[in-house]
């Protein structure tokens, strides 16, 4: 026989009330999902800040120096570049400390070979045209200016270039006295300049109250190894420093008419000179000449639990992928991995991880520029401070809501509860 199928159908009512008690459900649901995430950020707020972020934050132990407002002539160590020319031959490794501590500046012939700089300027040089802007970062004077973040995986010549500083006779010596023998690399981008560049102003590398200039008891000090891929001449637009202003928070016109506006370098010379000193890019007169390219390696004093001191927050000028590494990879930089950069391998490597250095800038409240697809970016940790309390704001705001509306639809269930059983007892 044939079957009859027979389907129970709710009244209509009774099926708009269960629609309705679903999507309140729902709701009530993903409201407590809000209410956990937004928790979440609240917890991990107080553990930043409390926990995490007091460990990479510079503490001021009173040791502020007391400087006049600006360098004067009288602080001026020198205008001759002779007294910051080392001499191989001559010089011993002391005596060049003391030029550099002294002055704030060496000039060191001969670090790089000739055929390593001038194929090292021709690949910075071809990559400008093939990669157009997208590694292109801020620089002070930006007009006729480039300046490229660098890694060092791209080709094999930058491997040879920092072969050639860390093994170098006078260099890697000199590294290991005025920075550690495990200094960190904290920058590494090359600058070039086209002709109709405007001179830079008079400038230090390193902010003023988050540097020993202010604070010497307090932070490590900071080197650039600036190294020339071609001869450079007054034209092009020289390198200007202004020797023993290292230790001075600005710089007076009487005293930059005694600044060495003429450090003139062969092709692969090296100007190391301390972040802190006042220094400045000339202009580049020369219309038909050819572009002056230099290549800046940073380096200074690696983390350490024995050492209390801190690195200047603002200094790091590193692609993020450049980040925990050390002298000890440039002698082997094939090494260099994510896992570094990040922190995660640690054996001869003590540079600063690209966790460690964000996680300084926002202890530190500091600006924070970056590339993303080609364009430059800033993040100012204030604002996101701000963002961050309003945030725990309306997370406090949204859980109230939530913990009423969940009391009341708890009472109000137990009410009608009680109500639906008074009827049924009623009813029976």
């Amino acid at each position: 026989g044939a079957k009859v199928c027979s389907r129970r159908v709710k009244p209509i009512g009774v099926a708009a009330s269960t629609i309705k008690s679903r999507s309140g459900s729902i709701l009530f649901f993903l409201t407590g999902v809000i209410v956990v995430l937004l928790w979440l950020v609240t917890l991990s707020s107080y553990i930043l800040d409390q926990i995490v972020l007091p460990r990479f934050e510079a503490n001021h132990d009173g040791s502020k120096r007391v400087r006049p407002e600006q360098c004067t002539e009288d602080d001026i160590t020198s205008d001759d570049i002779d007294d910051i020319l080392v001499d191989p031959e001559e010089d011993s490794l002391y005596s060049i400390r003391r030029m550099v501590l002294k002055h704030g500046a060496v000039l060191v012939p001969s670090v790089l070979s000739k055929e390593t700089a001038s194929t090292l300027r021709q690949t910075i040089q071809s990559s400008h045209h093939t990669q157009q802007d997208r590694d292109d970062f801020y620089v002070l004077e930006q007009e006729g200016r480039r300046r490229r973040l660098l890694n060092f995986n791209e080709d094999e010549v930058f491997g040879r270039a920092l072969n050639e500083i860390a093994t170098h006779e006078i260099m890697r010596p000199l590294i290991n006295e005025i920075a550690g023998p495990d200094a960190a690399l904290v920058g590494l981008f090359s600058i070039t300049n086209t002709p109709e560049s405007e001179a830079q102003p008079w400038h230090s590398d390193n902010q003023f109250d988050k540097s020993r200039r202010q604070y010497p008891d307090d932070y490590h000090r900071v080197y650039s190894i600036v190294l020339a891929l071609q001869d450079t001449t007054e034209d092009m637009g020289t390198t200007a420093v202004c020797l023993g202003t290292h230790h001075c928070k600005a710089l007076s016109y009487e005293a930059a008419e005694y600044c060495i506006d003429e450090v003139e370098m062969k092709i692969g010379d090296s100007l190391v000179f301390d972040a802190d000193i006042f220094h400045r890019g000339g202009a580049h007169y020369d219309l038909g000449g050819e572009d002056r390219v230099m290549l800046f390696v940073v380096v200074a004093a690696s983390e350490s639990p024995e050492d209390p001191r801190w690195l200047p927050t603002r200094y790091f000028q590193l692609r993020w992928d450049m980040f925990g590494h050390s002298i000890h990879d440039f002698v082997s930089p094939s090494k260099w991995t994510v896992w570094q950069a990040l922190g995660l391998k640690r054996n001869q490597n003590v540079g600063y991880s690209f966790v460690s250095y964000v996680l300084r800038l926002i202890a530190n409240k500091m600006v924070w520029r970056f590339q993303f697809r080609g364009k430059n970016y800033a993040i100012d940790w204030d604002t996101v401070e701000d963002f961050w309390q309003q945030t725990l704001l309306i997370s406090s705001v949204v859980t109230c809501i939530w913990v009423t509306w969940w009391g009341i639809s708890r009472f109000a269930g137990t009410v009608m509860a009680k109500g639906r059983r008074s009827n049924a007892k009623k009813t029976l």
